[in-house]
Formats: structure tokens, C-alpha cells, sequence
């Protein structure tokens, strides 16, 4: 899936390609209505590619569920624009799922530009862990190889025989790779990370301008009260909900601050952190936090 960002898609197309030496693979590309000229990049650099143009920007989880029915591999890999494969990993991935049957759901370690290890939970969220997250990934270290609750959609691979059991995504953005892994493991399928499989993220490639911070900030919050509505029902919403509060009320103090003091870049980025706190406490007052959908 891709949105604005196509020298990084171009990049991640080319490691697919020189990266990938056993695995037979096809590649779909969705672009998300760009306006950096993606698709004709892609269609003259690889034009054995399929390209799905979309007229309108639908979000991450309805551009794979458009993409899916045009594939026909036994594995289905699930793999943000603002990736590159590194060291043969999904070789490496369909390699690991061809030899462990119970496995539905397999993940990679991930790294950011600098080849730091990305820390992100692979738990399921309570209230009291959310607000513990950040000691937590600390005190957890490196994810290496283990069974855990769910992997990441930036890159995310799932057998075909899963995904015809537990359907499409939820179209409800930052959850929904969550969410898929909680259907598939409610359904007796293990969920994998694999550390030896190596992937680099630009995370938030396409989200830098203070209104996408904003946005992200809103949404990634919204996710989680959506998630806990429609798995674990109202009381386990409402915890969430003053969890998330407290979060926002402790973190908008500490924002302004960084705002007044930092670069023009963290300026601008907190910024629109501030402005997505905001409207999460403002939505939250009003009742309509989980209202406004894709955002």
C-alpha cells in the first residue's frame, strides 16, 4: 500500500525483487489517489507490476482488502511502501510457515533508518498496560523469536487459508493488525515473530505535516477504544477511555514545552501532536470519540 511516498515504494519493490530468491511471489501495488506521481513511477520501472490506481485516498486496511481477491499465493503478505526487505527475509518468513503448520500469522523484527530495533508491544492492551507501555517495551528488550499476540501490518504475512476463515480487515485504521491477529488466534491459529527476518520501517513516511501528526495522534487513540468496544465490551471501553485521558492530559504539558524549546522540525511535529491531543480530550468530553472513522 502506498500514499505519497514513491521513492521509498520504489526502493521496497526493488528489495522485494533482489532480496527474494526462493519464495515465488507476485506484488500488487495499491496506490492510495497520490499526488507524487507513484503510479507512473512504478508502471515505468516495473511494468510486470500490477498497479491498482484508487481516485480517493481509502486507508491502509481497505486498499489490502481491494488487493487480497487480486492475488492467488498460498501465503498473502501484507507490506507498507515505506519498507525495505533486508537479508532474504521473506524467504526467511515463507520458509518458517511452510515448516510450522500451526502458525497463521507471521511477523518480522523491524528497524528504522539508523538500524535501531523498533520496540512496539505484541501484547493485548488493558488500560493499566497501556499507561505501563513505555516500561513495559523497556523491560521486555528485544522481541526476538517467540509466539506473541500480534505482529504489525506494516509488514505482516498470513496464510490464505487464515484469511478465508477470518475474513478481511476492519476497515478502522491502527487496529486493524491487532485485530486480525485476535481473530486469527481466537480461531487456533499461533501468531509468530520472527526475529531472524529482518525488515527496515520508515514508519510515518507519509504522515509528517502538523495536520497528519494530529491525525495519527487522534486515530491511533480512537483504535484502541474501537478495539475494546467490539472485543471486550463496554466496561473494558470506559477503562480504556480515562487511560487515554490520563495520557493526554499528562503528555500536553510536556508537548508545549518541547514546542517552546525544540528545533523548527520538533516544533512543528509537536505541534501537531499538541493539536491531536486536543481533539482526542475534546471528542472524549463530548462523547463522539469514536465518531468520526478514518478521520
Amino acid at each position: 500500500m502506498n500514499y505519497n511516498t514513491r521513492v521509498l515504494l520504489v526502493d521496497c519493490i526493488r528489495s522485494i525483487i533482489n532480496e527474494t530468491q526462493t519464495a515465488s511471489f507476485e506484488v500488487v501495488v495499491f496506490d492510495n489517489a497520490s499526488s507524487d506521481d507513484s503510479v507512473s513511477a512504478v508502471r515505468e520501472k516495473f511494468p510486470h507490476i500490477r498497479v491498482v490506481a484508487s481516485l480517493n485516498n481509502v486507508g491502509f486496511p481497505e486498499a489490502n482488502n481491494r488487493s487480497i481477491p487480486l492475488t492467488s499465493g498460498k501465503y498473502l503478505l501484507l507490506l507498507n511502501a515505506d519498507t525495505v526487505i533486508l537479508d532474504r527475509a521473506l524467504d526467511e518468513m515463507v520458509r518458517f510457515l511452510d515448516n510450522n503448520t500451526e502458525v497463521g500469522v507471521v511477523g518480522p523484527k523491524m528497524y528504522d533508518a539508523a538500524m535501531r530495533p523498533w520496540r512496539y508491544e505484541t501484547w493485548y492492551l488493558t488500560p493499566i498496560k497501556y499507561l505501563l507501555n513505555p516500561l513495559l517495551l523497556r523491560w521486555r528488550g528485544d522481541i526476538g523469536n517467540r509466539d506473541v499476540d500480534w505482529v504489525c501490518g506494516a509488514c505482516l504475512m498470513i496464510r490464505r487459508e487464515v484469511f478465508e476463515q477470518i475474513g478481511l480487515l476492519d476497515c478502522f485504521m491502527f487496529g486493524e493488525d491487532t485485530d486480525w491477529c485476535y481473530r486469527a488466534k481466537k480461531a487456533g491459529w499461533r501468531i509468530y515473530h520472527l526475529g531472524r527476518a529482518k525488515i527496515i520501517h520508515y514508519w510515518g513516511a507519509s504522515a509528517t505535516a502538523p495536520d497528519r501528526v494530529a491525525w495519527r495522534v487522534f486515530v491511533t487513540r480512537q483504535s484502541k477504544l474501537y478495539y475494546a468496544r467490539k472485543h471486550f465490551g463496554r466496561h473494558e471501553y470506559v477503562l480504556f477511555a480515562i487511560s487515554i485521558g490520563i495520557e493526554a492530559l499528562i503528555k500536553l504539558p510536556i508537548l508545549m514545552g518541547q514546542k517552546l524549546l525544540g528545533s523548527p522540525g520538533t516544533r512543528q511535529r509537536r505541534e501537531g501532536q499538541i493539536e491531536g491531543y486536543r481533539r482526542l480530550i475534546g471528542t472524549m468530553i463530548t462523547g463522539r470519540i469514536l465518531s468520526n472513522g478514518n478521520g
